[in-house]
């Protein structure tokens, strides 16, 4: 009997970025604001509780940045995800 065993590819895990956003004025969180992935199409938006989520990031390097009207975006230059990791990126945004 001949029995052929076939290695399936393994693939990376992709991360999940999760964080807060804030006013730097008031520590309040900010609802309504776009949290993306300078040149990819991971993107979220903060609840009224001003957490964001985005799953399913395939490690590398990245440039995340939070804008939103009336705010001065905040931006995280350089940003290393790990495979499989959960990161926390926050943001205090100026207004």
């Amino acid at each position: 009997m001949l029995l052929l065993l076939v290695a399936a590819p393994v693939q990376a895990q992709n991360a999940t970025i999760t964080g807060v956003v804030t006013s730097a004025q008031s520590g309040e969180p900010i609802a309504g604001v776009q949290v993306y992935l300078e040149g990819t199409g991971f993107n979220s938006v903060t609840g009224s509780n001003g957490r964001y989520t985005i799953p399913n990031v395939s490690p590398g390097t990245y440039t995340i940045v939070a804008a939103i009207i009336g705010f001065a975006p905040g931006r995280q230059s350089n940003y290393q995800v790990q495979a499989g990791a959960t990161e926390t990126v926050d943001f205090a945004l100026a207004s």
